[in-house]
């Protein structure tokens, strides 16, 4: 009835049911995965005036806590599958940079503002994907819900960062030359364009700890 489709991996059928409107798919090394695609598979279409809700599950980082619940979307006959992006819904943890062994150019910043720490994700080693056959109702408040929570969140924020990063670089880009190009016109300025990336990368890593964390600089500027 349902099937999961993350790139580079078979796709998997072979889903667990829990009763008769809820099911799971096995998601191994959720961190490894940046899109995947759940999808009706046609063999049994949903009931007239329900769809499948999509969440997804990871083990709780207390050894007595529950299993942590999180809405991605839904999918129904009209709308037979969806894609995600996972980089944004699974939780991060801090290590010291210096623990990792690692050097790097650029500064990261943990969740008080201070530089010298890495961001490291957090080896779940087995996550899940859960479907619960809902009505179109429960959906439409499953999905206004998340949209009023993630109104400001880190995730839209970086979309829309990542999007200019991404265009200027693109355009930047656009007028790159070789070397010996570039010593034709020594009237010009030229800068490299992998400046562009570290600068990219060191921004999302402080949003991503901090969403805030651009008025903090603006005041102290």
């Amino acid at each position: 009835m349902f099937g999961l489709l993350v790139p580079g991996r078979l796709v998997d059928t072979e889903m667990e049911v829990v009763d008769d409107s809820r099911f799971k798919l096995a998601l191994p090394e959720p961190y490894n995965v940046s899109h995947l695609s759940v999808f009706l598979t046609g063999e049994t279409p949903l009931p007239d005036g329900f769809g499948a809700s999509i969440y997804l599950c990871w083990p709780s980082s207390s050894p007595d806590g529950e299993p942590i619940w999180k809405y991605m979307g839904f999918i129904s006959n009209e709308k037979p599958s969806a894609l995600f992006k996972l980089s944004n819904l699974l939780p991060k943890t801090m290590v010291p940079a210096e623990e990792e062994g690692q050097h790097h150019e650029q500064q990261y910043y943990n969740e008080e503002n201070e530089p010298d720490a890495l961001p490291v994700l957090e080896q779940i080693e087995m996550a899940e994907i859960g479907i619960a056959i809902e009505s179109f109702e429960e959906i439409e408040q499953s999905t206004e819900e998340t949209s009023d929570n993630n109104a400001t969140t880190y995730s839209d924020l970086e979309g829309f960062l990542s999007f200019a990063v991404e265009s200027l670089f693109n355009f930047s880009a656009s007028f790159s030359v070789d070397t010996e190009s570039a010593m034709e016109r020594p009237n010009e300025q030229w800068f490299p364009l992998s400046s562009l990336q570290r600068w990219h990368d060191r921004i999302l890593t402080r949003l991503s700890l901090n969403p805030n964390f651009w008025r903090i600089s603006a005041s102290n500027s």
